[in-house]
């Protein structure tokens, strides 16, 4: 999983910023998921109904993911969210790929299973 996250930061933020994560992730001993399945949607991507909307200069995530490796001890999320409300927007046009911090307020870990 750590290896997707890095491939993911790696192609969807500036490059000063995803060598600051990825030095991170290299340099401490620490979990970033990736989110992208949804109750009822699986992983079939076009099925996100997590929303992100942007709010000034900051885009408020509102949403459910589900069976995140990792996701109950994750530093980071590489969270997948529809940033764009139109449901005929073509998927690669419609969905933003995020990286959140595990400590943002709003997050609600999910109990662990087995």
């Amino acid at each position: 999983m750590q290896f997707r996250v890095k491939c993911a930061i790696m192609n969807v933020i500036p490059a000063e910023a995803a060598a600051w994560h990825i030095s991170c992730l290299a340099s401490e001993p620490l979990i970033a998921s990736y989110c992208v399945t949804e109750p009822g949607a699986g992983s079939d991507v076009s099925g996100v109904k997590t929303k992100a909307e942007l709010k000034g200069d900051e885009y408020i995530l509102n949403g459910q993911k589900a069976w995140i490796t990792g996701g109950g001890h994750a530093k980071w999320f590489f969270v997948l969210a529809r940033s764009d409300p139109d449901p005929k927007t073509p998927a690669g046009k419609a969905f933003t790929a995020f990286v959140v911090d595990g400590e943002t307020p709003g997050i609600v870990r999910g109990k662990k299973v087995r």
